[in-house]
């Protein structure tokens, strides 16, 4: 049988992401779909014909719990939006890191065990993660934690169940 590779990292520009609103009590992180023109122009190579905004926390040092949550609930309620938009492979920048102050090594572990555990339940529903990172500090951060959460055995194939 045949491994996906559902998880890679790329590094490619800032990402498909805006900040409209703080998430709040009053104003979850609730991802919106935004239909786009497939000939769009941007920094991207090839423009995509569908954008998830979402909102993430904005953290001064140390992510409290309720941060956390957030942060991964940006993740899994934009994968629940692209799974009802049929929507197969998936790219996220590092959302909330930079200049909205969550530690980029603190995001990363929320992000993989958040789409580990997503992948757990709904590995079929997708066939393509993608992180993409700008930094290369974060590159470096996803590519050493990359293999706790989604390990490789030494013929270079996924050995978790996902």
């Amino acid at each position: 049988m045949k491994h996906r590779q559902w998880l890679l990292i790329l590094k490619n520009g800032p990402g498909l992401w805006c900040r409209k609103n703080q998430p709040s009590a009053q104003n979850p992180p609730n991802p919106k779909l935004v239909k786009k023109e497939r000939e769009g122009k941007g920094s991207f190579s090839a423009a995509p014909e569908d954008i998830i905004h979402t909102v993430g926390p904005i953290a001064q040092g140390e992510p409290s719990a309720a941060q956390e949550a957030e942060l991964s609930s940006c993740y899994t309620n934009s994968l629940k939006l692209a799974v009802e938009n049929k929507l197969r492979t998936v790219a996220f920048p590092c959302i909330s890191t930079g200049v909205f102050g969550y530690p980029n090594e603190a995001a990363a572990e929320v992000v993989l065990h958040t789409l580990h555990n997503w992948l757990e339940d709904n590995k079929e529903k997708v066939d393509r993660i993608i992180i993409c990172v700008f930094l290369e500090t974060d590159e470096m951060i996803y590519k050493e934690k990359l293999p706790r959460f989604f390990p490789v055995d030494a013929l270079g194939g996924p050995h978790s169940q996902l």
